[in-house]
């Protein structure tokens, strides 16, 4: 909430003055050089920390998943990567943007799959869904979330031969937004919050 809170103040104050904005919480500053290797992998760095607690968080996930006997646990695991981030600001904003994303796109994909039968009618329906996801991932991630989501299942449930895989990639995502949340709280939290922006 502090860095939302010196976000808001920052932004009021460039409009005043006419210039660039506050880069958002959780974003980093370009580097003044480019950080080699052994700095990546030093002691302490935010990089390690990182990659480790995306390691960490993604094999829990793999195996929670597993031991479950989810469908498609692979849902879990890619949304534990993409949700951790660097920072707990951006860790959270993308955790409720993923879950929220997804469940707003698998109520969509049950009402296409219900609605539209006619491959001819689905394939270009999927594809305008696919472009603009796509076209709105960097400007926001939740509606990007919710158009991508009825491509994947729909497709998914077409090989299947089903259309019970809506339900599974709900529970899939939440458990992983749910376990990337307890990761960036729990391994090195201290680490993260210090790193968002001023």
């Amino acid at each position: 909430m502090v860095a939302e809170t010196r976000q808001a103040i920052e932004s009021v104050r460039a409009l005043q003055r006419g210039g660039e904005g506050p880069p958002p919480p959780g974003a980093r500053a370009p580097p003044d050089e480019w950080p080699s290797l052994r700095d990546a992998l030093a002691r302490g760095s935010l990089e390690l920390q990182h990659a480790l607690r995306v390691a960490i968080v993604a094999t829990a996930a793999a195996l929670l998943a597993a031991g479950l006997h989810l469908e498609r646990s692979y849902w879990a695991t890619v949304t534990v990567i993409l949700v951790l981030q660097p920072h707990a600001v951006a860790t959270v904003r993308r955790a409720l943007q993923r879950v929220a994303g997804t469940v707003i796109g698998g109520i969509a994909a049950a009402l296409i799959a219900r609605t539209v039968q006619q491959p001819l009618l689905l394939g270009p329906l999927l594809f305008l869904f696919a472009f603009a996801g796509v076209a709105v991932r960097r400007i926001n991630y939740a509606v990007f979330a919710a158009l991508v989501t009825p491509v994947f299942v729909i497709l998914a449930e077409m090989n299947a031969g089903g259309l019970h895989l809506t339900e599974a990639r709900i529970l899939d995502t939440v458990l992983g937004g749910a376990l990337a949340l307890a990761g960036a709280l729990i391994l090195w939290p201290a680490a993260i919050s210090s790193g968002c922006p001023r």
